[in-house]
């Protein structure tokens, strides 16, 4: 409807004429609102026109700009007493088009509007069921929230429209009030004693988790009693070593199991059914977990306490058929001595700790896979035990316990001393001698022997086993030492948290065995994929966040995609894991206002893998946190 002087005056009946007008003033009905005043030539007007139904001031700019006036006229003789009586006050009235309206009236006097049958209902605006009842709406319908905006300020004193709601709503809204409160404290009352079910069920399981963890050390330091124990037999001859079913089947490599998605399901299935919890993992930490351990890097499980980290490596490392030994990291270790041991220069020989002799039980073993769990591997910081173990394994070399110099000198002191105590002549001879050391009498000669087998056993340089995976777990709190850029350059961070699953087997599955061959992606060509060419367009942005990618990241992220899509994985999935795994943990920075690094990578991850992912939802949360506390963060 074209909203022009013309087209009103060009309607015939009354109704059609306040309809327009209602259309105009967006009125649901004839009814206005308005103070009433007198001019001087004793006429009375209705001014300052609201819309009672939404509260705010009508806007009837009617025809072209023109007609701009919000006041409504009345006839000089009319309702004088009725109107005396209300002056300078508001009232509620219903309006009447002029029917004798000409066209300059409408247009320039703005004589639109008419009473009713020559008069002016007034209400008392205090009596809101009145005012509703005329209004013919139900109070539930009523905007009561434009109804009490500010309609307006004259000589600082302020005048709301909320009088007609005020007394009849007030004690609904009391009532209501109370109702609402009785609810809350009684929802408070309630939440409080789930709370507390609940906390007290989290220490349950989480004691019982420790309960569980120490049975599971305590069992693994029985079973190497145990071990030395049977060595010992068979050093003094009384038993014979005998080769377990595994050996056998680590013999058979035709018989190894190919690393693909299907292992990853009988390896969750297996996991299930033969352990002692019926631990359950998502297949997605049970894939990322086979992909570290297969690309070599250090995997290092972050996660809060009670998430199941070293059960984990203990449940994949029986499925699979590997080797496994949990290192306790103590938090006085300060370098490498604490880890790989050390040479004792005062009775010369080689003191080792567990983690080199899991190294040595490796390299005897090569058929399987070897892992090695650094526990709680933060307790400490870890660059001073660790890193030089990272660099020597990421360049192939050998580990050096002590000088080679020192080895060759207590060689042949040894060598010198037996030969002439037993007029020996060949090392062959030396080596009978050792077998037979048991029967020697004399306290020298027996230390020499002793010295002789450990500088065999322990010798200046150790090589580092293809065979062998270190994994770590540590836990993020204030109790522990964060990682150094150079640890977290050269590892893979998955993050593990409550595997809240449902497993539904009825068989029970079989172990499968994997050789450490087929743990091995060693000698591929490192090529450019589409991953790190758009790692590198952003290399800026990168380098701001003191997360740059180098030849190091390059070659682990080709071997990531190589072995994730061994699995399946489609490229936007294999793309949004690294970025999580690989990418962020490096990120650690101090921010300021001007700082925007943070939302261009936030921005570029959106577009090359959503908003869905969990890459793109970490950046977030890492962003929201800095706001606070001024440190761009993946840890924390």
């Amino acid at each position: 409807m074209s909203r022009t002087i013309d087209n009103y005056l060009s309607l015939e009946t009354i109704k059609n004429k306040t309809d327009f007008i209602c259309k105009a003033f967006q009125l649901k009905g004839p009814f206005l609102i308005g103070t009433v005043i007198k001019i001087p030539s004793g006429t009375y007007m209705i001014v300052d026109l609201i819309n009672p139904y939404t509260g705010e001031a009508v806007n009837n700019k009617l025809v072209d700009g023109s007609y701009a006036t919000n006041k409504a006229y009345y006839g000089k003789n009319n309702n004088k007493d009725n109107l005396k009586k209300v002056e300078n006050k508001k009232v509620l009235f219903e309006f009447k088009p002029d029917e004798s309206a000409k066209r300059d009236s409408i247009l320039y006097r703005g004589d639109v509007l008419k009473v009713v049958q020559g008069s002016v209902e007034v209400f008392d605006e205090n009596r809101a069921d009145i005012i509703i009842e005329k209004l013919g709406v139900r109070i539930n319908k009523i905007n009561v929230p434009s109804l009490v905006k500010i309609t307006k300020i004259d000589d600082g004193e302020i005048y709301y429209f909320n009088n007609i709601y005020r007394d009849f709503l007030k004690g609904l809204f009391e009532e209501k009030n109370k109702e609402l409160k009785s609810r809350e404290d009684d929802f408070k009352n309630t939440l409080k004693d789930e709370e507390h079910k609940i906390n007290k069920r989290k220490d349950d399981i989480t004691n019982a988790e420790k309960k569980i963890e120490n049975q599971n050390r305590d069992f693994i330091q029985k079973e190497k009693d145990i071990k030395k124990r049977e060595d010992f037999l068979i050093e003094l001859g009384l038993v014979t070593k005998q080769q377990d079913d595994t050996n056998i089947k680590s013999e058979n490599s035709s018989k190894s199991s190919q690393i693909n998605s299907a292992l990853v399901k009988q390896i969750q299935n297996y996991i299930y059914t033969n352990t002692y919890e019926h631990l359950k993992y998502k297949e997605e930490v049970l894939e990322n977990f086979t992909v570290s351990l297969q690309t070599n890097q250090m995997t290092i499980l972050c996660g809060s306490s009670g998430t199941g980290k070293t059960s984990l490596i203990s449940a994949f490392s029986e499925s699979v058929g590997a080797e496994f030994k949990v290192i306790p990291v103590q938090s006085s270790w300060i370098d490498r001595q604490d880890l790989l041991g050390y040479f004792n220069p005062i009775n010369k020989m080689y003191v080792s700790t567990p983690f080199l002799d899991a190294l040595l039980e490796a390299n005897e073993d090569k058929e399987k896979l070897h892992i090695i769990c650094l526990d709680e591997m933060n307790l400490s910081q870890v660059e001073y035990y660790l890193a030089d173990l990272l660099s020597l394994k990421e360049h192939k070399e050998g580990i050096p316990l002590y000088s080679k110099q020192e080895y060759d000198l207590c060689t042949e002191e040894i060598q010198w001393y037996l030969k002439n105590r037993y007029s020996l002549r060949e090392k062959e001879d030396i080596e009978k001698l050792l077998k037979e050391k048991l029967k020697i009498q004399d306290k020298d000669i027996f230390m020499y022997a002793q010295r002789y087998k450990n500088l065999k056993k322990y010798g200046y340089n150790l090589a580092m086993p293809e065979n062998v995976r270190i994994v770590g777990t540590m836990n993020v709190d204030g109790t522990t030492k964060p990682l150094s850029p150079k640890v977290i350059d050269r590892s893979y961070i998955l993050e593990l948290n409550k595997q809240n699953i449902t497993l539904e087997i009825d068989n029970e599955t079989e172990k499968s065995f994997v050789s450490a061959r087929q743990w091995s992606l060693d000698n591929l060509e490192v090529k450019e994929t589409d991953l790190i060419k758009k790692l590198k367009e952003i290399d800026t942005i990168l380098k701001n966040c003191n997360a740059e990618i180098n030849s190091r990241t390059e070659k682990h992220i080709y071997y990531l995609e190589v072995s994730y899509k061994s699995l399946e994985k489609t490229s936007k999935e294999i793309y949004d894991q690294i970025i999580i795994s690989k990418v962020l943990p490096k990120i650690n920075v101090f921010i300021n206002d001007s700082f925007t690094a943070h939302d261009d990578l936030r921005n570029e991850i959106e577009d090359l893998v959503g908003k869905s992912s969990k890459s793109y939802k970490k950046v977030s949360e890492m962003i929201s946190k800095s706001e606070s506390t001024n440190v761009f963060t993946y840890w924390g």
